[in-house]
C-alpha cells in the first residue's frame, strides 16, 4: 500500500497512476517526488542557489584590514610638553591623542612664546595625526584653539607638512584650550612625544 500523507492521511500517488502530461511523463509521479524531496532536478537546482546569508573573511577584501585598523586605532595620550620645537615656547602641558574614529585632539595649557608675534612653528605632527588637505591646495587647516590670559583667541595653523603654528596678537599671552579634527591618515608609524 502506498505511503499516506502525514497531514490528511491521503495516499501519495502511485507511479502507475495513468495521468500523463503532454510529454508522456506521469504528472502525479512528479508531484509525489517533489513532495517527498526525491525529485533530482529540483534538488540539484536548489543546491546551486546562493545561501541567504554570506560570510567573508576580512582578508578577502583588498585594503579592508588596514582601513578597519585605522578606524579602531587609539594612540593613547601623548605628552608633547618637553618636545616643543623652540626653547622660546613654554607650556604647562601640551597633549595629543588619536582616538577610534580617526579623531585627533590637541590640548594645551598655558602655551606661550615671549615675543610680539607668536607665529613660528611650535611642533611638527607626524603622519597619522595630520588633518585632511583643504580644498584649493595649498590652503592650511585653521582652528581656534582657545582663550588665553589675558583673554585672547589663538588661531592654530596646521600646514600639509604637519607644522603647528600659533598666532597670538600679544607677546607673553598664554593660550589654554582644546581643538579636535579628523584625520585621513593611516595608523602612525612614529608616535609623537612621550606616553602621558
Amino acid at each position: 500500500m502506498p505511503e499516506n500523507t502525514p497531514d490528511h492521511d491521503i495516499p501519495y500517488p502511485s507511479p502507475s497512476d495513468p495521468i500523463r502530461g503532454s510529454t508522456g511523463d506521469y504528472i502525479l509521479t512528479d508531484l509525489r517526488d517533489l513532495a517527498l524531496g526525491t525529485d533530482s532536478a529540483i534538488t540539484t537546482a536548489v543546491g546551486t542557489r546562493a545561501p541567504l546569508s554570506h560570510t567573508h573573511a576580512v582578508s578577502d577584501v583588498d585594503g579592508l584590514a588596514a582601513r578597519l585598523a585605522a578606524l579602531e586605532y587609539d594612540s593613547g595620550i601623548r605628552d608633547l610638553t618637553d618636545h616643543l620645537n623652540s626653547s622660546d615656547w613654554v607650556a604647562t602641558k601640551v597633549l595629543l591623542t588619536r582616538t577610534p574614529g580617526r579623531n585627533v585632539t590637541l590640548t594645551v595649557s598655558n602655551l606661550r612664546r615671549a615675543d610680539t608675534q607668536a607665529s613660528s612653528v611650535f611642533y611638527t605632527l607626524p603622519v597619522g595625526f595630520r588633518p585632511p588637505a583643504m580644498p584649493s591646495l595649498p590652503r592650511n587647516f585653521y582652528g581656534v584653539l582657545g582663550t588665553g590670559n589675558p583673554p585672547r583667541v589663538a588661531q592654530l595653523d596646521i600646514d600639509q607638512n604637519g607644522y603647528l603654528r600659533l598666532f597670538v596678537n600679544m607677546g607673553d599671552a598664554t593660550v589654554t584650550g582644546t581643538l579636535t579634527w579628523g584625520t585621513p591618515d593611516p595608523i602612525p608609524t612614529t608616535l609623537p612625544g612621550d606616553p602621558a
